[in-house]
């Protein structure tokens, strides 16, 4: 779509694009773009996400809306009306997630885990580094958002050393969006339910920043990475 327009509303999803990464690739579906990448190690998200990102810079040579849900999750019915309501550019929405206590098939009266949520706008990444012992808690950076992917967003990738291990690759992109002059608004009212696990139980008792991959390697990298970082805006 062409968005000549600085904000705008969108009410159906022109293209809806799955990167599948299991042993073999999934049997093509009407409106659905299939992606293959073959799983060599757990945790690969950051090679299925920049396959995904590859084919829609060289599909979409003009701006567009990036919209992304989780795939273990279920987005309530007006979740692309809410997520795309008055999106300015420069701007991610980031929704509201729900831990379901169950895993699927869901038991939608179950006790919730705490909200998946963003509590507060990150106007920069300078505001973001300033907090960023709040990751995980108020500051809830994750990857169920959409934004205008115009210049500031073309040639962004997802960094691959986060792979090999659960956490921070999509906090990682955010900053780097927010590097490029993005701010990060929460979008209460867009809502999606994810599914729980024994091992989402395990690590998301949690969602402290210190404490939720308590010797995994990718919250130090993230730190070491981004601290002493300031934004070029």
């Amino acid at each position: 779509m062409n968005l000549a327009l600085d904000r705008f509303s969108v009410q159906q999803l022109d293209e809806i694009v799955v990167v599948e990464n299991y042993s073999r690739p999934g049997c093509p579906r009407p409106g659905i773009t299939y992606l293959f990448k073959k799983k060599q190690q757990p945790y690969e998200l950051t090679q299925c996400a920049n396959l995904a990102l590859d084919y829609l810079e060289h599909t979409y040579p003009e701006d567009f809306v990036l919209l992304c849900a989780a795939d273990d999750s279920i987005p309530a019915s007006n979740y692309v009306e809410k997520m795309s309501q008055s999106l300015a550019r420069a701007t991610v929405h980031h929704a509201c997630g729900h831990y379901l206590s169950t895993p699927f098939p869901p038991d939608f009266e179950s006790t919730f885990i705490p909200d998946c949520r963003l509590r507060c706008e990150v106007p920069s990444l300078d505001f973001a580094l300033s907090r960023i012992s709040e990751i995980g808690n108020e500051l809830i950076l994750g990857g169920i958002v959409s934004f205008i992917f115009d210049e500031r967003a073309r040639g962004l990738r997802f960094d691959n050393a986060y792979d090999g291990a659960w956490g921070y690759e999509d906090t990682d992109y955010l900053f780097q969006l927010l590097a490029e002059g993005y701010c990060v608004r929460p979008i209460d009212d867009a809502k999606l339910w994810i599914a729980n696990s024994n091992w989402k139980r395990k690590d998301h008792k949690s969602f402290d920043h210190q404490r939720n991959i308590l010797g995994n390697k990718n919250a130090p990298y993230f730190a070491s990475k981004w601290l002493g970082h300031r934004s070029r805006t």
